[in-house]
């Protein structure tokens, strides 16, 4: 129960605090990420590229599904998975680097604040949300969550999503947690949760969200988390067990 309420309110700090970026740095770095994404892939756009090599409606529509739908059937059946299978180790582990992702992905919206690629160049991926109705519905939704924020700081505002933040993209950091946890239950599991990181970079990268610096930077998040979170739980869980063994030996003495 402890755990399950740290992973609830780390939720909600994240998603209060993510509505609130332009707050707190109302600049953005979309055209520096922008020109970082290219000359790391060579001159060319990612978002294009892949734009392109998927140009189908059907792939449109899958990719639209599992970014839109599957995605958040994951992010909520897995941690309820990994605290009733996990043992104690892993779920104290599990559950310090899904807060350390939460905070440190925060971190990250607020130095380097980005709308992504589809909110600056919606041009580039109309053709392709023509046929992905739940992120267009979204997107929408996000673009209107953070443009009242912008035109109206102190004012009233209605928050479903919490506003819009890409770098780095969360869903790729929380995806690689979910993948290197599953992979101390079961190596089935685990090769099948890195296909769907890589639906993830590919889906944040096609629906616009996402440059995909911005899956590189989640790749790290999420596997720098989850080491500093099993290495905490680690020390943390020797020295309470120096300090009850001290305890118990200084109990058994007459």
């Amino acid at each position: 129960m402890r755990i399950t309420l740290a992973l609830i309110v780390g939720s909600l700090f994240h998603f209060l605090l993510k509505s609130s970026i332009y707050l707190v740095n109302p600049r953005t770095w979309d055209s520096q990420l922008l020109r970082l994404d290219r000359a790391l892939h060579f001159g060319i756009s990612p978002s294009l590229f892949f734009l392109e090599l998927f140009k189908s409606p059907v792939a449109y529509r899958a990719i639209d599904f599992y970014y839109a739908t599957l995605y958040g059937i994951i992010v909520v059946t897995y941690p309820s998975i990994f605290v009733g299978i996990a043992g104690k180790h892993l779920r104290r582990s599990f559950a310090t680097a899904f807060v350390l992702v939460m905070a440190l992905g925060w971190i990250g919206y607020a130095a380097l604040p980005s709308w992504g690629p589809v909110f600056v160049q919606p041009g580039e991926f109309e053709a392709a949300l023509r046929h992905m109705p739940m992120t267009v519905k979204i997107q929408s939704q996000l673009f209107e969550e953070t443009s009242s924020l912008v035109r109206n700081p102190l004012g009233k505002r209605t928050i479903v999503y919490g506003g819009i933040a890409a770098f780095p993209s969360l869903h790729v950091a929380i995806l690689t947690l979910f993948t290197l946890v599953s992979r101390r239950i079961s190596r089935g599991w685990f090769k099948v949760n890195i296909l769907l990181i890589l639906f993830m970079i590919l889906g944040s990268v096609v629906t616009g969200y996402h440059y995909l610096i911005d899956a590189y930077a989640g790749l790290i998040l999420g596997w720098g988390a989850y080491r500093i979170g099993d290495l905490w739980v680690k020390r943390w869980e020797k020295g309470g067990d120096g300090e009850e063994s001290t305890v118990a030996t200084a109990s058994a003495q007459p």
